[in-house]
């Protein structure tokens, strides 16, 4: 009978399964998390798409309403007057009393402010003297023959003049409105 040693080559082998066997689960552990990075990036890529998904028509329809906001913006630029333009206002106030026969003061209050866009609005304080009807009338002129002033009133007040006078005291505040 042969008597052959098997001891070397079965330990080689069990030495080959135990390496194979490590190399395999740290390939399977590599890939693994390989794997999962991936998957994680494409769940992070599929809600990016449905959000641009959902935010296209939203996208398109702002930019369709941005033609028709320009329109807007050329309108409010022609019905509202720039800050340089205001300085014609206590010239028309004045122009206004002396057609009805009015005592006239005018002023803005304060200063306009400096890096705003847009629409603004500069405090104005005003007072007239004279007949009662006249200075109805120099308010409604002030409103409807001036339509290019954008003026917000705050407050008004008239103080009667000496019984029997008919004159009185026309007090305004409020604000003006401009655009830079």
């Amino acid at each position: 009978m042969l008597s052959t040693d098997i001891k070397g080559p079965m330990t080689v082998a069990l030495v080959v399964l135990c390496t194979s066997l490590g190399i395999g689960i740290a390939g399977m552990l590599v890939l693994g998390h390989y794997l999962e990075a991936k998957a994680s990036e494409v769940q992070t890529t599929r809600v990016a798409a449905s959000k641009a998904a959902t935010l296209s028509p939203r996208i398109s329809d702002l930019k369709s309403q941005e033609q028709r906001a320009a329109g807007y913006d050329r309108i409010f630029s022609l019905l509202i007057p720039t800050q340089e333009q205001l300085l014609e206002v206590p010239r028309v106030i004045e122009a206004l009393g002396q057609v009805q026969g009015l005592e006239t003061k005018f002023s803005f209050q304060g200063s306009p402010e400096l890096g705003v866009t847009g629409v603004t609005k500069l405090p104005f304080t005003l007072t007239a003297k004279g007949p009662e009807r006249n200075l109805a009338d120099f308010l409604e002129d002030l409103e409807i023959s001036n339509p290019r002033y954008l003026i917000a009133v705050d407050r008004v007040s008239l103080d009667e003049g000496r019984a029997g006078a008919e004159s009185g005291v026309l007090s305004v505040g409020g604000s003006f409105f401009y655009h830079q």
